[in-house]
């Protein structure tokens, strides 16, 4: 279920849930890329990766030194866990696309340990309203149901004893691409893959390699991630 051009470039590693190795990290929604786990898990955790298509968790991969995971197919509203078993949950880019955002909420706060460390990213509400206004099949095509004003977000989170350390902007690059596509209005699926207009993405790859090789990626992505960022990441913990 993630947009696979979300890609926290602006990543720390070691400032979420897996900061430490040997823990259990459960990827909720995992899609199909494995990225944001390797942002936030360390090498010697267990990561089980959840999503309810099946064919994304075929393609689940973690980076070299990470291992394996644990693939398991469900629904976020009902994880097949018992108990508190997580040290860390990751959640990104999920919570738009389900029908009960706060029992998915309940879920992931049920699972955690006391301390549990929470990863989870949902996108900006203006750019959600932009896009629609842009693109008519923008809804239907990406499968968003809900749309999240950071604030009441916050509020979700706490009343899920689910406790905000801190939250910043990421995938600024992400965002002009969609901009490019909404204002094109590219057909699209709900796992962020295009179906037409491929001219826009050789010239979003070809921009990248350029900035990457004037070694202005980071810098670019920094200063994008606190102007224009598609998505809110939030730092928290169970209380």
């Amino acid at each position: 279920m993630h947009d696979t051009h979300c890609r926290d470039a602006g990543h720390r590693r070691g400032r979420g849930p897996g900061g430490m190795p040997g823990r259990t990290v459960i990827d909720v929604g995992a899609g199909t890329a494995g990225c944001p786990v390797a942002f936030t898990v360390a090498p010697g955790d267990t990561i089980v990766a959840i999503d309810s298509n099946i064919a994304y968790l075929k393609k689940y991969r973690l980076p070299p030194g990470y291992g394996s995971a644990f693939q398991v197919v469900a629904m976020a509203e009902q994880l097949p866990i018992r108990g508190e078993r997580a040290d860390g949950v990751v959640c990104t880019e999920l919570l738009e696309h389900v029908s009960d955002h706060r029992k998915v909420l309940a879920e992931l706060s049920r699972v955690g340990k006391p301390g549990c460390g929470y990863y989870i990213s949902v996108p900006v509400a203006r750019w959600e309203h932009f896009f629609r206004a842009l693109h008519p099949r923008w809804l239907g095509n990406s499968g968003h149901r809900n749309i999240f004003e950071i604030g009441r977000l916050i509020e979700t989170l706490k009343a899920n004893n689910i406790q905000l350390t801190e939250y910043r902007g990421a995938n600024s690059w992400s965002c002009l691409y969609w901009f490019c596509h909404a204002l094109a209005r590219s057909e699209f699926n709900d796992a962020g893959l295009t179906l037409n207009h491929r001219r826009i993405d050789t010239l979003f790859e070809l921009a990248e390699q350029l900035l990457r090789r004037l070694r202005l990626w980071r810098l670019f992505n920094a200063i994008g991630d606190r102007l224009l960022p598609k998505s809110w990441v939030l730092h928290a913990a169970k209380s």
